[in-house]
């Protein structure tokens, strides 16, 4: 939602960057990443609007 308001949307274009993001998700909740290598993994998918 914060995305779309200011333009921009995560386009997740395959299966595997879909099940890519999920493991990044429960990476970063685990603490295994830090989050800004979560939002730099993330980042890739972000698109404008």
């Amino acid at each position: 939602m914060f995305l779309k308001i200011n333009g921009y949307d995560v386009i997740l274009p395959s299966a595997e960057a879909n099940t890519f993001i999920a493991e990044q998700i429960t990476k970063v909740i685990q603490r295994d990443v830090t989050e800004s290598e979560f939002l730099r993994n993330l980042d890739t998918f972000i698109v404008p609007l």
